[in-house]
């Protein structure tokens, strides 16, 4: 393996769906939220490699009664930057199993998981050196740029 093929980091990327972002910039409020996100691994040579692209999550704000108003029907006003990060970090961990059942052990990340995809790019590193390594919880640009709007505006509600 060449020095670039060391793993230096490990990391998740989130930003909103593009279905709910339309919804947003065309000023639609909306009860659903959904968000997709990216895990990936980057090399000591800069390079960035993408481990999975099939993780997200929705979620639906559901109102009961009729409070004259009172209660924001967007959900974009109840979506904050801690759940983010939360709810990312608990979509990369792995599936219940066929029965139901939670995997064993329980981890904070997969690094199995993770060391096996690592090893389909090429890239061979074992589960115990990724688990010493740093890992990343990134917002994309959308996140980040409503975040820092409300820091602006103040708490809803």
């Amino acid at each position: 393996m060449s020095p670039g093929g060391r793993v230096v980091r490990l990391g998740a990327w989130c930003d909103v769906s593009d279905l709910t972002w339309r919804l947003r910039t065309e000023g639609r409020p909306s009860r659903s939220f959904s968000a997709d996100v990216h895990e990936y691994a980057v090399l000591a040579d800069g390079t960035r490699l993408t481990l999975r692209d099939d993780r997200g999550w929705s979620s639906h704000l559901q109102v009961l009664g009729d409070d004259a108003g009172t209660i924001s029907r967007d959900q974009w006003d109840h979506i904050t930057e801690e759940h983010v990060r939360q709810d990312k970090l608990t979509v990369v961990l792995p599936d219940m199993l066929a029965d139901g059942t939670e995997p064993e052990p329980v981890e904070d990340h997969p690094y199995d998981e993770l060391a096996e995809l690592l090893a389909d790019h090429g890239v061979h590193v074992s589960a115990d050196d990724l688990r010493g390594l740093p890992y990343d919880v990134e917002l994309g640009p959308r996140l980040t740029g409503h975040f820092a709007q409300d820091d602006k505006q103040g708490p809803v509600g």
